[in-house]
């Protein structure tokens, strides 16, 4: 019997970000999806409203966030979803939806002023800075950390909503399109966005991104 190629990617997306799951839940999650016959859990674990991964590179991230998952507990979730055929996809989400990350690391927006984690709905300002190199090396570094938790080919870093108003007053990010010939603050998302995605590809994952401007 031939397979239907239209459907051999079935996932739900879960949102352990702005409303966290203990383990125990997100196993039920994991076995009732299995039930239905689908295949991928697209885990959401990174937003303006928390940090929800163990770094023990960088601790101030969980450490601002409280509740989040330690990497063993991780490693046990998607091992459990293994064990019954269902692939778990990370998204950490950049450049934008990144409150709670800044909260720890302030230094790696345009600004480097002090924030806070996100306590409502919206679309917040303050993004990391495409125009610092070490914005990138950080982040290198931080996936690094991340990437072998999870077995998955595949790794969501987002891309929506990321408001630019920062990057048009900040001199490092207007240096960088100067540097780059860049003519739109778009063409510089595309630039950060192309980073990360080397990055992933250089560690063996296939990146997922949008690069949608909120202008």
């Amino acid at each position: 019997m031939e397979t239907n190629k239209e459907y051999l990617y079935r996932s739900l997306h879960l949102d352990c970000v702005r409303h966290f799951f203990p383990v125990s839940t997100v196993k039920k999650v994991i076995e009732g999806i299995s039930y239905g016959n689908m295949n991928v859990l697209h885990w959401h674990l990174s937003d303006d409203h928390g940090w929800r991964i163990e770094s023990k590179e960088y601790p101030n991230l969980h450490e601002v966030s409280g509740a989040y998952y330690t990497q063993e507990e991780i490693r046990e979730v998607v091992a459990y979803a293994k064990e019954r055929g269902i692939e778990v996809v990370p998204e950490i989400d950049m450049p934008g939806h990144n409150l709670a990350l800044l909260s720890a690391y302030p230094e790696y927006s345009c600004k480097g002023e002090p924030v806070t984690p996100a306590k409502a709905r919206g679309v917040y300002r303050t993004i990391l800075c495409a125009g610092q190199q070490c914005t990138l090396d950080f982040i290198e570094e931080l996936l690094e950390e991340i990437i072998p938790l999870f077995d998955s080919r595949y790794f969501h870093i987002g891309g929506d909503e990321a408001p630019k108003d920062e990057w048009k007053k900040c001199p490092n990010c207007n240096g960088k399109m100067r540097e780059l010939g860049l003519t739109s603050y778009e063409d510089l998302q595309g630039y950060f966005t192309g980073q990360v995605c080397e990055i992933l590809r250089r560690h063996g994952k296939t990146p997922i991104c949008w690069n949608d401007a909120l202008l």
